[in-house]
């Protein structure tokens, strides 16, 4: 089922548009396209793992549900990596989407990408059970409720 909303992404930036991608459990706080890098990476990936990054060589997992991607004309190389995570996912439906995701970006190193700042763009549980952003006094601009499951919860 969740090859069908990368199939809706994959529209509009076939489309001409870049896309701002969210789960629905994130929490916008301010305004996300100041943050973005000043590199203008073709891709920016939310952080998922469950501690603040320690350099390039931090283990890395990127979430599936919250990233900026830039239109498919001038940044073909987006379209084949998100039509090849939806049909890696068709492939493998026991797979989570996240895990797909990574597993067929790690097959593609010449996309050149950028993390979304931890600590701006926090994973549930860097800003609800670590508390990271606001130890530091960073004030978050969007916080991923990711760390939660189920309606009730949320």
């Amino acid at each position: 089922l969740m090859h069908l909303r990368l199939a809706a992404v994959l529209d509009l930036l076939r489309a001409g548009l870049n896309v701002w991608f969210t789960d629905v459990d994130a929490v916008f706080n301010l305004d996300p396209f100041p943050f973005l890098s000043k590199k203008n990476y073709q891709v920016e990936f939310g952080y998922d793992t469950p501690f603040l990054p320690k350099g390039k060589d931090s283990p890395l997992m990127v979430m599936a549900g919250f990233f900026f991607m830039r239109e498919c004309g001038a940044h073909p190389s987006n379209c084949r990596l998100l039509t090849e995570t939806a049909a890696y996912q068709r492939e493998n439906p026991s797979k989570h989407d996240q895990y797909c995701l990574n597993h067929v970006l790690a097959l593609h190193p010449e996309i050149e990408y950028g993390l979304l700042d931890p600590l701006l763009f926090p994973n549930g549980i860097l800003f609800f059970s670590d508390r990271a952003p606001q130890m530091l006094g960073v004030k978050a601009v969007v916080v991923q409720n990711n760390h939660m499951t189920g309606v009730a919860s949320k």
